[in-house]
C-alpha cells in the first residue's frame, strides 16, 4: 500500500510503526501536517494552504469537506491529525458525521503535549467512545467510528463578536480555529493604538485572522485598497464575512506566506503568527520579512507587532534600510521598517 511520509518526528515514528495504512484500501487524511506525502490510496483534506503539501487529484483545500453524500468514492477509513483547539476538532468531526457512511472507522493521532491523552475520556456527538490503539514517542493513536449521521451547516459555527478597539469597536465574524476568536488580541490592540497617521494607499494585511486590522483601517485611516492574506481557509471565510460591507475596495487571499500575493503596496501591516500547534514556528515570519521588500512600492513601509522576546528588530535591520521601534511593552513590540 505504501507508507506515509512525514518530516521526521515522534508522530511520524508512531504512525509508521503501527503500519496503519495497510488496514484499509482507501483513506481520507484530515488536516495533515505541512510536508506530508501520502500513499497513493490516501486523499487529503487540508484546511491550511501549506505551500509544501503535495496535492493529488482527490485532495481538497477547503474549510468544508466537499464529498457528495451519495458518492461511491467514499473512503474506507479516516485519519484525523489532532488540532490544538478543541472547537476546531469538533468542527472537523461534525463534517465527517455529515459526510461518511455509518460505521466508518476514524483514527485520531496526536502528541501528548497537544492534548491527545484527554480525548480518550471525551465523547464526540455521533461517534463511538475513543479507544487507545497504541502509544509511543510521546504520541498516541486512538480509534472511533461513526455511529449515526448528522447534518452540517457552516452557518452554525460562524459567530459574530463585537471587539473593543482603540478609537471604536469593530464587529468581526469568527470560525473555530481562527486567531483571536471572540476577543481582541493584546498585540493587535497595541498595534492599532499606535497606528501611524500616515497609513494610506494600497495596504496588505498579512495573517489577517478575522480581518480586524483591515476593518479598523477602513474606518480610521485612508486606504485606497485592502488585501487581507491568511494561510487558513477558515480565516479566509471569516474575513470575507467581516469585511463584506466595506466600501473600500478589498480582497481576501488564501496563501502560505506571500506565495499567492500579487501587486505592490504602500504598507504591509502584520501581527504575524508564530505558533504551529504547541510549538513555536518562526519560519513563516522569517520568510515574510525576506520577501516583503519585493511587494512594497518605493518608500513603502512594513509595520509589525510581535512578542517582545522575538528577535525580529535585528532581522528587520538586515533586510530594510531603516527599522525603528515605535512602542514596546513587557509583552509586545511594534516596529516600523522602510525600504
Amino acid at each position: 500500500m505504501g507508507k506515509l511520509y512525514l518530516k521526521p518526528n515522534n508522530l511520524s515514528a508512531l504512525i509508521e510503526r503501527f503500519d496503519l495504512f495497510s488496514e484499509h484500501s482507501s483513506f481520507l487524511c484530515v488536516n495533515p501536517p505541512a510536508g506530508t506525502v501520502l500513499p497513493e490510496h490516501c486523499a487529503a483534506w487540508s484546511i491550511y494552504a501549506h505551500h509544501d503539501h503535495p496535492r493529488g487529484e482527490l485532495d481538497q483545500l477547503s474549510a468544508t469537506l466537499e464529498l457528495a453524500k451519495n458518492s461511491t468514492n467514499k473512503p474506507e477509513a479516516v485519519v484525523v491529525f489532532l488540532t490544538k483547539e478543541k472547537a476546531l476538532l469538533l468542527f472537523l468531526f461534525a463534517q465527517l458525521a455529515a459526510t461518511l457512511e455509518v460505521g466508518t472507522p476514524i483514527y485520531l493521532v496526536g502528541e501528548n503535549d497537544a492534548g491527545i491523552k484527554s480525548w480518550v475520556k471525551k465523547a464526540i456527538p455521533q461517534f463511538a467512545p475513543f479507544v487507545k490503539l497504541t502509544s509511543g514517542n510521546h504520541c498516541q493513536l486512538l480509534s472511533t467510528s461513526l455511529e449515526a449521521p448528522a447534518t452540517f451547516s457552516i452557518e452554525d459555527y460562524l459567530t459574530r463578536e463585537t471587539l473593543v478597539c482603540p478609537e471604536g469597536d469593530i464587529e468581526s465574524q469568527f470560525l473555530p480555529g481562527v486567531f483571536g476568536h471572540g476577543r481582541l488580541d493584546k498585540g493587535t490592540e497595541l498595534l492599532l493604538a499606535h497606528m501611524p497617521a500616515s497609513v494610506r494607499g494600497d495596504i496588505l494585511d498579512f495573517g489577517c485572522g478575522s480581518g480586524v486590522i483591515s476593518h479598523w483601517l477602513s474606518r480610521h485611516r485612508q486606504p485606497r485598497s485592502l488585501t487581507a492574506v491568511d494561510i487558513s481557509t477558515l480565516a479566509k471565510i471569516a474575513t470575507e464575512r467581516s469585511l463584506a460591507e466595506l466600501t473600500v475596495p478589498h480582497k481576501v487571499v488564501l496563501s502560505d506566506g506571500l506565495q499567492q500575493v500579487t501587486g505592490s503596496y504602500d504598507w504591509l501591516i502584520t501581527n504575524p503568527p508564530f505558533h504551529q500547534g504547541k510549538q513555536h514556528n518562526y519560519e513563516m515570519t522569517r520568510r515574510f520579512i525576506v520577501e516583503a521588500k519585493g511587494y512594497l512600492k518605493p518608500r513603502g513601509r512594513l509595520l509589525m507587532v510581535a512578542n517582545s522576546f522575538l528577535p525580529w528588530p535585528e532581522f528587520l535591520k538586515e533586510h530594510f534600510r531603516n527599522t525603528e521601534v515605535l512602542v514596546e511593552t513587557r509583552q509586545y513590540r511594534v516596529t516600523l521598517s522602510s525600504v
